[in-house]
């Protein structure tokens, strides 16, 4: 048995984020991409839109890794300020 730990970094998927992406031809076919960088996890019956970060950054870097993620997803909901929402981290165990 192997455990991992990953630490994630993205945006609660809001009410107006969903609506946005729902209608975002560019966000379906990034998802279809195995090499698009965000991805759509679920953690605690919430959906949160990120990445998957090293574990050992300084908070410059991190804040950096925020930066980056927010630029994509604004690519996908271009209509969304997204300076008016919060970037959350956490750690997600996997077991196999």
């Amino acid at each position: 048995m192997a455990i991992e730990v990953k630490i994630f970094l993205g945006f609660l998927v809001t009410s107006e984020i969903k609506a946005n992406l729902k209608y975002s031809s560019s966000w379906k076919q990034a998802i279809l991409d195995t090499t698009c960088e965000l991805k759509d996890i679920e953690k605690n019956q919430r959906h949160y839109i990120g990445k998957f970060i090293p574990q050992e950054l300084t908070l410059k870097e991190l804040k950096n890794e925020e930066e980056i993620i927010k630029k994509n997803l604004q690519l996908y909901c271009p209509k969304i300020n997204l300076d008016q929402h919060r970037c959350y981290f956490f750690s997600q165990l996997f077991i196999s």
